[in-house]
Formats: C-alpha cells, sequence, structure tokens
C-alpha cells in the first residue's frame, strides 16, 4: 500500500510542477495560451 500511495504522490508532485512552469515559466509561449483556450497574452 505505501508503494501505490508513493506513485500517486509522485504523479500528483509532477502535474504541480508541470502547471508551475506553464503559468510562470512559460506563460508568452503561444502553445500554453493554447493550452489554457487563450486566443491572445
Amino acid at each position: 500500500m505505501p508503494t501505490i500511495s508513493l506513485i500517486f504522490a509522485t504523479i500528483a508532485a509532477i502535474f504541480h510542477v508541470l502547471f508551475f512552469l506553464m503559468e510562470s515559466v512559460f506563460w508568452m509561449n503561444p502553445k500554453v495560451h493554447k493550452t489554457f483556450g487563450m486566443k491572445k497574452p
């Protein structure tokens, strides 16, 4: 059971890091705007 918990916690952490990077570091990239459903920055 602890192994499954660690796997899901790792997956959640990866998603949080990816969204942080998209929202703060790569925000001016047109691909990121498309991901969030925006047309222009």
